[in-house]
């Protein structure tokens, strides 16, 4: 695998990025959804009247009404917004699902579930990241092993940047459980054959970085995993990275690693790492 094409294609990426995902950073691609400390029941009235909008024959009225009633913290808002999961065009639900994730309700979490196969993967996406933001290991689970691990081989681009974001948001969550297994599909579908598919990869890989959990687990699967073929990508992505907590990681690998592949991937990740660092 040749790892120096990366950076060249980069520009490309973040094109097809704006295309799936609009102009959004990488950051906030991977961000989780900041939850309402809690829920209240005021009487305002433009609460009343965006609830009321949720039934608007307009579909770009009902989301609009949806994205509006996410950031009003009000307990009224759940159960229609619930309602609107199930509404037959795919933005609406979108908007639904993203202003669930951000009121924090956990009456929605299996309303939410349920849209795990739902066939939009832009809504995908977003469901992922709002199951995340429960940071509970019911929805954790669906988002790891339904919205993040395929069962079959990946089929387009849009699914893998719906599967990719899900691993990001994976590896946002406080519970570290789940990281291992994200990190292992990541890191098998540098290997895919198609070179779309391989780009969103190894942008992810980049993005990977900016979570909470990636650095610890790339590490950790250098250290652990029994795979050489992981044990050389996580070697190589640390110094790729600049992930200086795992200096010490690769020098032992560099130096008694019993695949011979790792200890010269380790080799060169240091020198990354001391050409990075150096001023």
């Amino acid at each position: 695998m040749d790892h120096s094409r990366t950076l060249k294609r980069l520009p490309s990426l973040w094109l097809l990025g704006c295309i799936l995902l609009g102009p959004v950073t990488a950051k906030a691609q991977q961000a989780l959804y900041r939850q309402c400390p809690s829920l209240s029941e005021s009487a305002s009235a433009e609460v009343i009247e965006q609830i009321a909008a949720l039934k608007d024959q307009n579909a770009q009225v009902r989301a609009q009404a949806a994205a509006a009633l996410g950031k009003v913290c009000d307990q009224r808002a759940v159960s229609p917004l619930i309602s609107l999961l199930k509404d037959a065009d795919p933005q609406v639900r979108v908007a639904a699902v993203e202003a669930l994730g951000k009121l924090g309700d956990r009456t929605a979490i299996e309303p939410l579930i349920e849209l795990a196969e739902d066939p939009d993967w832009h809504l995908r996406q977003k469901l992922a990241l709002a199951l995340c933001s429960f940071q509970v290991y019911q929805a954790s689970y669906v988002a790891l092993n339904v919205l993040a691990v395929p069962r079959e081989r990946v089929k387009n681009e849009e699914e893998m940047q719906a599967r990719c974001t899900a691993i990001l948001a994976v590896h946002q969550l406080t519970d570290v459980s789940f990281s291992r297994k994200a990190i292992s599909f990541l890191l098998t579908f540098l290997d895919d054959e198609r070179e779309p598919i391989r780009e969103i990869a190894e942008q992810t890989m980049y993005e990977l970085k900016n979570t909470r959990n990636g650095p610890h687990e790339l590490v950790g699967v250098l250290k652990q995993s029994n795979a050489p073929s992981f044990r050389r990508k996580a070697a190589y992505w640390i110094g790729k990275l600049g992930i200086e907590r795992g200096r010490r990681a690769l020098e032992d690998a560099a130096e008694s690693d019993r695949d011979v592949g790792v200890r010269e991937t380790a080799k060169e990740a240091l020198a990354l790492l001391n050409k990075n660092s150096s001023p």
